[in-house]
């Protein structure tokens, strides 16, 4: 007996070895493959009567034309970081537009937004006149990239791609250094050799992650800025002759705080029961960039473009659902906008329900009939998929996405 249960014992042992060292996912398909077990089939898509009808019509009531004419409103204001010109303008126009197409109850709810300011720089070659204008990259942490009111003055290298052999037979430390924008985050080796300030040079495309890259979450004292491509590569010609070439920096970052605006517009549903069922379209209206100074946003404005658009709409072909339409601010800055307007209308504990302002009984993943003043978990699909198809009839490169956030679930509904 004693002999039975250890060679059992011995069976299980090697048994629990083979599964560690074989893949469970092989093991489970040879199961399967032995007693003829088959994977159950996925559930059909739930897809509710009308909806490509829906977007169909969507779709051919929105032109090109008049999106690229909203897009360049937006794009061509400059900087939509809050904070800047660009930022307010986007706000004044939302506004407007909710109050020319005639939404109903068009209210602006303000709360504050901290951001960095960028004054202005300049690059100005030591006995030569005129300035180059220089932006400040995003700060690392809470350290921008501001300079002594005096400005900066040392020899100007070329750092090419920031890689030490780069440096050969230069002298990095106490300089100010050109480097190729696209470097990574190679711009801490010319930190490391002492160099004073680095200064990027613009190139023609880049991503998301090189950006990212160019700035770290500690407050490190490397004044670093983004010069022009063709005035970036002319200093460079200029250094690959064998000029010295000594420069002078001026420049000035602050963090300031600003006032920042959710712009709401409404439009009640037609049905007398479905009406009470709010459906919530939020698109934010603001930018960002690497180099805030330079952030005009024109591919993350295709969401706030699409809301605009889908409101016109909607307001031409009254729905049967009541619809929010929510533009918000400050995505990149911790998503302020749309944490503030969940904070006015949408707690639940206690103490901060009793300071909203305007409770909503907000319900974004709720199936079934939503209560009274709720927002509803309808499916949005042919809202997002119109959106989508207005972002591609007009881009510019962009180092964000934009997106258009809506309730989304496979409930049926009626637009």
């Amino acid at each position: 007996m004693k002999t039975n249960n250890v060679t059992l014992g011995l069976c299980i042992l090697i048994a629990f070895l083979l599964l560690t060292l074989v893949s469970p996912q092989a093991i489970t398909d040879r199961l399967f493959q032995w007693f003829d077990i088959r994977y159950p089939e996925p559930p059909p898509v739930r897809v509710a009567s009308g909806q490509q009808e829906l977007a169909d019509t969507i779709t051919d009531w929105i032109t090109p034309a008049e999106v690229e004419s909203r897009l360049r409103r937006l794009a061509e204001s400059g900087s939509r970081v809050v904070g800047y010109p660009g930022h307010a303008a986007a706000s004044r126009y939302i506004q407007a537009e909710f109050e020319r197409m005639g939404l109903e109850n068009v209210s602006i709810e303000s709360y504050d937004v901290t951001s960095p300011v960028d004054k202005g720089g300049g690059l100005r070659i030591v006995g030569e006149p005129g300035v180059i204008p220089i932006h400040a990259v995003w700060p690392n942490l809470v350290r921008t990239s501001t300079l002594p009111r005096a400005g900066l003055r040392a020899p100007l290298i070329d750092g090419g791609a920031g890689e030490f052999s780069d440096f050969n037979v230069k002298e990095p430390g106490g300089s100010v250094v050109l480097m190729d924008f696209n470097s990574w985050n190679r711009w801490m080796n010319a930190s490391m050799l002492g160099a004073r300030a680095i200064v990027f040079v613009a190139p023609d495309s880049t991503t998301t992650a090189e950006a990212e890259q160019k700035f770290f979450q500690v407050p490190l004292n490397a004044p670093r800025f983004w010069i022009g491509r063709s005035e970036g590569e002319r200093l460079r010609r200029r250094l690959a002759a064998g000029e010295r070439i000594d420069v002078e920096l001026k420049a000035r970052m602050d963090w300031e705080r600003h006032s920042a605006n959710n712009i709401i517009g409404w439009i009640t549903g037609t049905d007398p029961q479905l009406r009470e069922r709010v459906v919530l379209i939020d698109a934010y209206y603001d930018a960002m960039s690497v180099v805030p100074a330079l952030a005009p946003g024109a591919e993350q404005a295709s969401g706030i473009v699409g809301l605009l658009e889908m409101a016109e709409y909607f307001k031409a072909h009254p729905p049967a659902h009541t619809i929010l339409f929510l533009a918000t601010s400050a995505h990149h800055l911790g998503f302020r906008g749309v944490c503030d307007f969940l904070g006015r209308h949408a707690r639940k504990e206690e103490h901060f329900a009793e300071l909203m302002t305007d409770p909503i009984d907000i319900r974004l993943w709720r199936s079934g009939t939503a209560p009274r003043r709720s927002i509803s978990s309808v499916s949005s699909r042919p809202l997002a998929n119109a959106s989508a198809a207005l972002a591609r009839t007009w881009r510019r490169r962009s180092a964000w996405t934009p997106r258009v956030r809506l309730s989304t679930a496979s409930t049926p509904h009626r637009a």
